[in-house]
């Protein structure tokens, strides 16, 4: 309908590396790549994966990072009720060679209800994470992105 093309490969028997290493082959059959969405991926990248795709790989997490890092799906939503934080959200950031430790570049806050559940707060997180999603496809496509150290600076294309 949408000529999407979707491939899957399958890492198992692979290192890291190995697997990472016939991805990047994949993707690069399909030049010039100017943004990679990990979304629900659940794999850390090798650091030859990283340095081929430097800053134009973003991650969406589901959690107001750095709070509640490193945990995946379900888990995190509950770890934050357990905490007992009032606000949540998700975070897109740039993917760096630690696990959630990359340069953050969009956050979205969802506000934690007394009945909320693990499987209600991540409707209500993944809500704000399509919105995210969106705002970065918009901001590679109108703007100039730079990273200075941690910090996300977002410029018109005029000023860059």
């Amino acid at each position: 309908m949408n000529s999407i093309e979707a491939i899957f490969l399958d890492p198992k028997g692979l290192s890291r590396e190995e697997y990472d290493r016939i991805v990047i082959r994949e993707l690069e059959k399909r030049e010039p790549i100017d943004l990679i969405l990990l979304i629900g991926y659940m794999r850390i990248l090798s650091k030859v994966f990283i340095d081929r795709f430097r800053w134009r790989i973003l991650n969406i997490h589901p959690s107001l990072l750095p709070a509640f890092a490193g945990g995946m799906d379900l888990e995190v939503h509950k770890a934050v009720l357990d905490y007992g934080v009032k606000v949540t959200g998700c975070t897109l950031h740039f993917v760096d060679e630690g696990v959630d430790t990359g340069p953050i570049l969009i956050q979205k806050v969802v506000y934690i209800s007394d009945d909320d559940t693990p499987v209600t707060l991540k409707a209500k997180v993944q809500e704000k994470e399509q919105e995210a999603l969106i705002e970065a496809i918009r901001i590679f496509q109108e703007k100039v992105i730079r990273i200075e150290g941690r910090r996300v600076k977002i410029l018109n294309d005029n000023t860059a």
